[in-house]
């Protein structure tokens, strides 16, 4: 690749990853052998690109550039796919996306400096909802489960874990975030895996 990723991640069903960068947004499969670019993508017009986040159904995804995020439809054709946009909004300073919560299908988690605000796309626009992870200071980024109901956010010393508890993200106090050992430098990126037990 020509320019170094800003962020990775997979699609809901764990085949395909989006890796977004300054050159762009590229798609990427394992085909039981090698890592390949999917074929007939037409991504790389979104230059400048700081985050990337597929939707609940695999079939649309999330950009973030410096002053924006934008949604993206994504439909199958004889050559590959396209990608349509279909909602965007004014958006500047965003580290990253996530997932927003599966009771809010078209929303999305993008991280800001101090947490998370939560957008839903309504019609061609993306508005800012209450109830994202916030109170933070110097927040470096954002991750979520796919199906939004466990977030977390990260400083350079620590992570901070969040659930959500019907109408909004509150710290998961049960749970011990990770705590990366001295010595092993700072939290630069976090993914959080699904389990059997959820």
């Amino acid at each position: 690749m020509p320019y170094a990723p800003m962020q990775v991640t997979f699609d809901p069903r764990g085949t395909c990853v989006l890796v977004a960068t300054l050159g762009g947004v590229s798609a990427w499969v394992f085909d039981g052998q090698t890592v390949r670019p999917v074929a007939g993508w037409s991504l790389s017009n979104l230059a400048g690109a700081t985050g990337a986040a597929w939707g609940m159904d695999g079939c649309a995804f999330v950009v973030s550039t410096a002053s924006e995020v934008a949604v993206y439809g994504l439909r199958a054709r004889a050559a590959g796919y396209d990608a349509t946009r279909v909602a965007a909004a004014p958006f500047a300073g965003t580290l990253g996306l996530a997932p927003g919560p599966a009771g809010l299908p078209s929303a999305l988690l993008a991280a800001t400096a101090t947490g998370a605000t939560l957008l839903e796309a309504q019609g061609s626009t993306l508005v800012a909802l209450p109830g994202g992870p916030s109170g933070l200071t110097a927040n470096l980024g954002v991750a979520a489960t796919t199906d939004g109901s466990v977030a977390a956010t990260w400083q350079q010393e620590a992570v901070q874990l969040w659930a959500r508890n019907g109408t909004a993200y509150a710290p998961a106090a049960a749970w011990d975030p990770p705590v990366p050992p001295v010595g092993d430098g700072p939290v630069v990126s976090v993914a959080l895996a699904p389990q059997s037990d959820g």
